[in-house]
């Protein structure tokens, strides 16, 4: 902590007959030193003993920092990021939101797994894996930190198109339409 010399000074003055005072602009979960004094034609008094205070947290004010994302296979996004800055965390994050709405997907497929929101505690594990996505689709996904004041702002958006995905036969040939897949067999 530092002296009252050397630390940032708050002054309020209160009238009487007000016994009550607030002191803003103060950082979240911040120690503060309070003392107060009473002044009269005479000057200052002594002040009183030294009354310490912890600020509660507020919700984070910065977003998660480099987010990336990377479609694993046509129904799998990995989703990684970095907390916000520490100034702008107000507090121990406790997880985050990741959010992946669909923008547009091929038709005559199902879109029950269109939009899909994953919620992941602070473990030091800082990604996500999105899962049951939909092939051949353009996802917009973004990430938003946690604390226990609530919850931040979002991270830029990303777009990721997910590749096409499944088997296809033709020529008694079974393929994958993806480059992430193997050949699983041929037919001679």
């Amino acid at each position: 902590m530092e002296s009252w010399e050397s630390g940032k000074v708050f002054n309020v003055s209160v009238n009487i007959p007000f016994t009550s005072a607030v002191i803003d602009q103060l950082i979240p979960v911040t120690k503060y030193d309070v003392r107060l004094f009473s002044s009269d034609e005479f000057g200052l008094s002594y002040p009183t003993e030294t009354l310490k205070v912890l600020t509660l947290p507020e919700a984070p004010s910065g977003e998660p920092r480099n987010v990336s994302a990377i479609p694993l296979g046509p129904n799998v996004i990995i989703v990684k990021w970095e907390p916000p800055d520490l100034a702008l965390q107000n507090g121990e994050i406790l997880g985050y939101e990741i959010t992946a709405t669909i923008q547009s997907y091929s038709s005559g497929r199902s879109n029950k797994h269109k939009n899909l929101t994953v919620f992941v505690d602070q473990t030091g594990k800082m990604q996500a894996e999105l899962k049951e996505r939909v092939p051949n689709s353009q996802y917009k996904i973004w990430v938003k930190a946690y604390n226990s004041a609530g919850v931040g702002p979002a991270s830029p958006y990303l777009f990721i198109h997910t590749p096409e995905g499944g088997l296809q036969c033709k020529r008694n040939h079974i393929f994958p339409i993806s480059s992430f897949l193997n050949i699983l067999s041929t037919v001679i």
